[in-house]
């Protein structure tokens, strides 16, 4: 019974994942500047490839590593045949990813809270600071004096 119920949360968790991996567009390019009838490049195309590879990260390879980890801890739990050894190991597979995927993400969740609630962006509300246009960078800049 717990073979079949292990089973049946590794098709699910497939199922789960493959979807949202799928409903994202994929990444063509992080470097969108310097080339051939593209702006020259500057520090507001330099945070926005940093974005666009931190959302690569968040949206697509975690998510993936995390499903490809929990599938093989539960592909070796399915196969273990009655060693404790490799149940443990397949075990601490599973909770390794698990326990990965929430720092990671209850880490972004917390900073998306606190800068929320120190008003980070309040020359735009609406527009998260993972999300910032050009105008809010160069703005932000000019009036630091960075």
């Amino acid at each position: 019974m717990k073979k079949i119920v292990i089973l049946f949360a590794l098709l699910l968790s497939l199922f789960v994942a493959a979807p949202v991996a799928m409903a994202a567009p994929p990444v063509t390019h992080f470097v969108s500047c310097g080339g051939a009838g593209q702006p020259d490049c500057d520090l507001c195309e330099l945070i926005h490839m940093s974005m666009r590879i931190l959302n690569f990260f968040i949206k697509w390879l975690i998510p993936l590593v995390a499903a490809m980890l929990i599938a093989f801890g539960g592909f070796r739990m399915v196969i273990n045949q009655g060693n404790s050894d490799v149940a443990e190991q397949a075990k601490a597979i599973i909770t390794a990813a698990v326990v990965g995927l929430v720092i990671i993400y209850g880490g972004w969740a917390m900073v998306d809270l606190f800068l929320s609630r120190i008003n980070y962006n309040s020359a735009n509300p609406g527009v998260k600071w993972y999300n910032l246009p050009c105008s809010t960078i160069q703005t932000s800049i000019t009036t630091r004096g960075v």
